[in-house]
């Protein structure tokens, strides 16, 4: 039994994997019994020292842990970064997950959370880097934050429209930004699957509304996974 952890910017995920299978857990309701079947922690964290510390000490200190960092080359995968290790970890892992799902394809991988990432992948497995854009809950807050009067709207689920109030407007905006992206970014390189993840990966795939488009929601677990017993 291995334990994964995927700590971002706004939550810490977890799950056990053994023999293929993912189980979601909650790290503070493992009972000393889940703890001593666990051989191995995997962590892949973008988020402040501070967070990472807290995380370490939910941790037994007896448990083997191991935190991945972005590298120049694994498993195949070649990283465009000339500082690889600046990738931040969660696209690495990402991409390496969605290469072990879809192997020998070009792919378009996207993580949509706190912020919307997406990277071109080659069949070849060379990366060929990618965007970076506020996701569309942060689109708001940060409108909310510097904007007078405006408000935030829960996100909705129906097709682009015209908001018919500021606070739907600045909704469908933030809506508007983030599938357009996605939209010119499957446009801009010839692209097999677009593979996608994270809290907001469900909306994205149903507005598109396109076979080629996938949804993963454990694509960086799959991606922390290859790396059990390989040192």
């Amino acid at each position: 039994m291995h334990l994964l952890i995927d700590q971002g910017n706004s939550r810490t995920k977890a799950c056990l994997y053994k023999e293929g299978v993912f189980t979601d857990v909650v790290l503070s309701e493992l009972t000393p019994t889940d703890w001593l079947s666990i051989k191995q922690g995997l962590i892949g964290s973008v988020a402040a020292a501070e967070q990472q510390q807290q995380l370490q000490s939910l941790l037994p200190a007896s448990l083997a842990v191991r935190w991945l960092r972005s590298t120049a080359q694994a498993f195949g995968i070649s990283n465009s970064y000339q500082q690889p290790e600046k990738l931040g970890v969660d696209r690495w892992l990402a991409i390496l997950g969605a290469a072990a799902l879809y192997p020998n394809q070009s792919l378009l991988v996207i993580d949509a959370g706190t912020a919307v990432t997406m990277d071109w992948l080659s069949a070849d497995g060379v990366h060929a880097g990618g965007w970076i854009l506020a996701g569309l809950h942060t689109q708001q807050r940060i409108l909310v934050s510097a904007t007078a009067q405006v408000e935030a709207a829960a996100l909705s689920l129906h097709p682009l429209q015209p908001g018919t109030s500021t606070t739907a407007a600045v909704a469908e905006g933030a809506k508007a930004a983030v599938l357009g992206a996605v939209q010119q970014a499957i446009q801009l390189r010839r692209i097999e699957r677009v593979v996608l993840t994270g809290g907001d990966g469900a909306f994205i795939q149903q507005q598109l509304n396109n076979n080629a488009v996938l949804l993963e929601p454990k694509l960086i677990f799959y991606g922390l996974a290859r790396f059990i017993d390989n040192n």
